[in-house]
């Protein structure tokens, strides 16, 4: 048997328990939360799904195990995410939606009860509304966690109510002797291969149209395992995904912009209200959040090339006018807009078609 990297293992995977009869949680996805709902399973696949937890299970065993970063990548086979459960952020929290837009005169500024509900007509499990509006302690956290903490407790999913539940992630999960639960979550839908129109069949001298077509399907992977105190993530944009009710992939953003500001502050500085812009759409869109990550790399680079000056941006941006609403007495000061504008100049997304002069902005048919 290989020796373990995690040779103390200090995060407790080698004490998760995988025996009794475990329960299938699906899950689906309602806005940026996740509801769940419970499949009961026949005993012949007990065994197999063991197996294929226990893999999972000795994957955490035997990578090094790193702190999560929403935008860093994993050596895959070699690493896996290591968080812990207490260090996901409030979803009561400060909100990441809609946070207020800086002004330029102030710059510096799932229930985890029963749901009782056909997953296909989008409302809510019951109790969780008023959970919610309580302000309880366990509704404040991600849902799928909440949901994942008495996964026996979830709505069990008739026929039509599964055949009818367009599918996010399935999770395979098994009660310990102290009554917590540990789920296998597989981000994956397990009926996307069914389109509609498609036949079955199986060869055995003739091919035969197997008449019962298959309701589900499960591969041997697992994207992340869940126990009461830990998240063991084996993948770095699932994470994200699962978590996104609760804005993990965002929680980085105040260190990146922070960083950025010192990076340039001898040459451009940042000023509060355009630190404030950066930030509110850092924690609004994903997308911008993974540029922020890269900001820091990129002022780096041109700052080695001492590329970065104020006469430099505003020949890259080639208006003056342009510059000059993002520039202000020798510092950025811009709004979120102008926020958009900063990161592509510094990202090198503007630049003349070299067939028609045309100037142009991100892409090779966007015209500025």
């Amino acid at each position: 048997m290989t020796e373990p990297i995690n040779a103390t293992d200090p995060e407790g995977w080698n004490d998760v328990e995988l025996t009794g009869d475990p329960f299938l949680v699906l899950g689906r996805r309602r806005g940026r939360k996740i509801e769940c709902y419970r499949l009961d399973l026949h005993e012949d696949l007990f065994d197999d799904l063991r197996v294929v937890c226990d893999q999972a299970r000795q994957l955490a065993l035997t990578t090094r195990s790193r702190p999560y970063e929403p935008n860093a990548e994993l050596e895959g086979g070699e690493e896996h995410f290591d968080l812990a459960v207490h260090a996901l952020p409030d979803r009561n929290g400060p909100a990441l939606d809609s946070p207020a837009k800086p002004s330029r005169s102030d710059p510096g500024t799932v229930g985890s009860g029963p749901a009782r509900v056909n997953p296909s007509r989008g409302l809510k499990p019951e109790g969780q509304g008023s959970a919610e509006q309580e302000g309880a302690s366990e509704a404040e956290e991600s849902t799928l966690v909440t949901s994942l903490r008495r996964p026996d407790q979830l709505h069990k999913l008739t026929r039509p109510e599964f055949d009818d539940m367009r599918i996010l992630l399935y999770a395979v999960c098994w009660q310990q002797s102290d009554g917590t639960w540990v789920a296998f979550v597989r981000k994956t839908n397990p009926r996307q291969v069914f389109h509609p129109g498609r036949r079955w069949c199986q060869y055995s001298e003739t091919l035969k149209r197997v008449q019962n077509a298959p309701s589900f399907v499960y591969d041997d992977q697992i994207d992340a395992i869940i126990k009461a105190d830990r998240i063991a993530g084996f993948s770095a944009s699932t994470m994200k995904n699962l978590f996104n009710d609760v804005g993990l992939a965002m929680t980085e953003v105040p260190a990146y912009v922070s960083a950025a500001a010192e990076r340039i502050e001898e040459t451009l500085p940042l000023s509060g209200q355009s630190q404030s812009a950066l930030l509110a759409l850092g924690q609004r869109r994903q997308s911008i959040a993974v540029r922020l990550y890269a900001l820091g790399a990129r002022l780096d680079e041109l700052a080695s090339e001492a590329a970065l000056t104020t006469e430099r941006y505003q020949e890259v941006i080639g208006d003056d006018e342009e510059a000059a609403k993002l520039i202000v007495n020798g510092e950025f000061d811009f709004d979120e807009e102008g926020a958009l504008v900063f990161l592509d100049v510094i990202e090198g997304r503007y630049f003349d078609d070299d067939w028609t002069g045309i100037p142009r902005r991100a892409d090779r048919w966007s015209r500025r």
